[in-house]
């Protein structure tokens, strides 16, 4: 078994706390060609892609996930701060938590970026227990619930792409309430790095649980 840490954004760590976030996607890099299709795990346990469909062809892609595999841990990086006080072991607030903010934030206080936060100072060790390949549009209404997304009414919903609307044939055609929200958070995290959610780019989906307690090893 091996850690690894993991960026979350502050909305995704309250998801996670609160039990709602169960699943990440996260993009593959590089990008397999475009040519190459059918994701499939070999007898070794490694993810591929193959060309024209067919695992039997010669032509295949190696994907390397740099999240582990299962079992594996990920620790969640998140914006933070240390509190130093004298004679007192170091305390760490996250900016996740609304209580913690607004008294710090007027002291003055500086928070840290999570891309700096160290293994200790992490609060959240999560245990893969399923990994795959696929396109990112390929999302169902259950797995965008599961990624943390909240559902938002149809009446709230000015703009829908017509990759996310079903209902083909309908006179009322729906947008799907969490794959849109999750459209929503994917294009704001996600769009200015050229892997937008029109792109459809190829994602790991990593589903985890969380680990308390005694199980967590630091």
């Amino acid at each position: 078994m091996k850690e690894r840490p993991i960026l979350f954004s502050g909305p995704m760590v309250r998801a996670i706390l609160e039990g709602r976030k169960t699943m990440t996607r996260r993009v593959i890099n590089p990008q397999p060609p475009e040519e190459f299709e059918a994701p499939y795990l070999d007898k070794d346990g490694r993810w591929k892609v193959c060309e024209n469909n067919s695992p039997d062809v010669l032509r295949t892609y190696q994907l390397h996930c740099p999240y582990g595999v299962l079992g594996d841990h990920l620790w969640a990086r998140e914006t933070f701060a240390n509190i130093n006080k004298p004679g007192i072991k170091p305390e760490y607030i996250y900016r996740a938590d609304p209580v913690e903010i607004d008294e710090y934030e007027n002291d003055g206080g500086k928070w840290k970026p999570s891309i700096h936060m160290p293994r200790w100072a992490s609060r959240i060790t999560l245990e893969i227990v399923s990994l795959r390949v696929e396109r990112l549009q390929d999302i169902s209404e259950e797995d965008a619930r599961a990624e943390g997304i909240k559902e938002k009414r149809w009446q709230d919903l000015k703009k829908c792409p017509m990759s996310l609307i079903g209902g083909i044939g309908s006179t009322l055609p729906s947008c799907p309430q969490y794959r849109y929200g999750f459209y929503e958070l994917w294009d704001s995290i996600n769009a200015k790095r050229g892997c937008s959610w029109e792109s459809n780019p190829w994602v790991w989906v990593i589903k985890f649980k969380r680990i308390l307690g005694k199980e967590v090893a630091k």
